[in-house]
């Protein structure tokens, strides 16, 4: 602590006061001057000693340190105490926890055992039911196959009874025409008379021949056409064909010829259908060709096929023509030329009757270019 010096002038006396000087013993040294001024060689001394106050003393430093100590000891043990207090509370707290999540534990345990079993008989039950459901489907895909090949049937049925009724109309017709002929000629000759019978003869046991092909036990449980295969001579069966339709197209003033150039061709075939397909094509170019028109019957072979073809000089096929030609009751851009009617089974019933004898049927044709039918038949 620094020291305050006072000088105070009290008459002839001077008085020095120290303040605030820290506790301890001191000398207080004191030299005077004489009336003039001079400083004497005497020097007297005083010893001083300042008492400290009760809280600089040493017991009281010593008192509060042991009381301060003790204060820390007794909050730290007071701490320690309640801090193994809290220990203990907490560790009582989590053996409880302990103990609940044990128990649910063991209860989750017991219902994930209880649930799998519940789900190894569910397994079962759906085991069953999908057995049951694959038995059930598999009688429904049968019963639906049974179902498609019975409407397939049918319709097989309906067509083979459609194809009957189309190609019956062409004998029909013809056997009308040769009566109304002897009708309106009574004068003919005998000869010219059992020409006509004999034609007629000729439609109607062709006619008869291709119905009992079609209506055959096979053909109507089947649905295939039945096919007898004998030797055929091409050459002439067109030959014949087309001395046939001459005769129809001559009303309409249409030439039907026929370019042969081998006229030796025999084949191992069915000739009732094979005349079925070539009195189609021919009936189809008669009825489609314009007046003073040509209609040609062509023939070509390779070694293991015959081609026979139908040219006309009608309006052709367009592309969308082409497209759905051979199919069941199509309705073609092209129109009739004498008012015929049209079923749209013809072209159905060549390419039916082709597949039949294992054969081809393409057709060959441009807008305003005519068309021409080919059937390739294997040798």
């Amino acid at each position: 602590m620094g020291l305050r010096r006072d000088w105070i002038y009290t008459g002839n006396r001077s008085i020095v006061s120290f303040a605030s000087v820290p506790p301890g013993r001191y000398t207080f040294k004191v030299r005077g001057t004489n009336s003039t001024g001079d400083w004497s060689d005497n020097l007297a001394e005083l010893a001083i000693f300042v008492q400290p106050r009760f809280y600089q003393t040493r017991w009281f430093i010593s008192t509060a340190g042991i009381l301060f100590s003790g204060s820390i000891v007794l909050l730290f043990l007071n701490w320690s105490r309640l801090s193994r207090q809290r220990q203990a509370e907490l560790k009582k707290l989590v053996e409880e926890r302990t103990r609940d999540l044990e128990m649910e534990q063991e209860e989750l345990l017991q219902s994930y055992a209880d649930l799998r079993g519940q789900t190894v008989k569910l397994k079962e039950k759906n085991n069953q039911v999908a057995a049951q459901n694959a038995v059930i489907l598999a009688k429904s895909n049968e019963l639906e196959s049974i179902n498609k090949e019975l409407l397939t049937l049918n319709q097989e049925k309906n067509s083979l009874v459609g194809i009957v009724a189309h190609d019956l109309r062409s004998p029909a017709a013809s056997v009308l025409n040769a009566l109304q002929l002897l009708q309106l000629q009574p004068d003919l000759s005998s000869d010219e008379r059992l020409e006509l019978f004999k034609m007629m003869e000729d439609f109607l046991n062709k006619q008869l021949a291709m119905v009992s092909h079609i209506l055959n036990s096979q053909t109507l449980e089947t649905g295939l056409v039945d096919v007898r295969f004998n030797t055929v001579n091409i050459p002439e069966m067109c030959e014949r064909m087309v001395t046939i339709y001459a005769k129809k197209a001559n009303a309409k003033d249409i030439e039907v010829k026929a370019d042969l150039r081998n006229s030796k061709i025999s084949i191992q075939t069915d000739e009732t259908l094979l005349e079925q397909i070539l009195d189609n094509l021919l009936s189809n170019a008669v009825k489609f060709s314009p007046p003073k028109s040509t209609v040609q019957v062509l023939l070509e072979e390779t070694e293991t096929h015959v081609r026979i073809g139908v040219r006309d000089e009608g309006p052709g096929l367009n592309q969308d023509d082409l497209s759905k030609l051979f199919g069941k009751f199509q309705r073609l851009s092209a129109k009739p030329t004498g008012g015929e009617q049209s079923t749209g089974l013809g072209l159905s019933i060549v390419k039916r009757f082709v597949n039949a004898l294992k054969g081809e049927a393409k057709c060959e044709s441009e807008p305003g270019k005519g068309a021409t039918f080919w059937v390739q038949i294997p040798r």
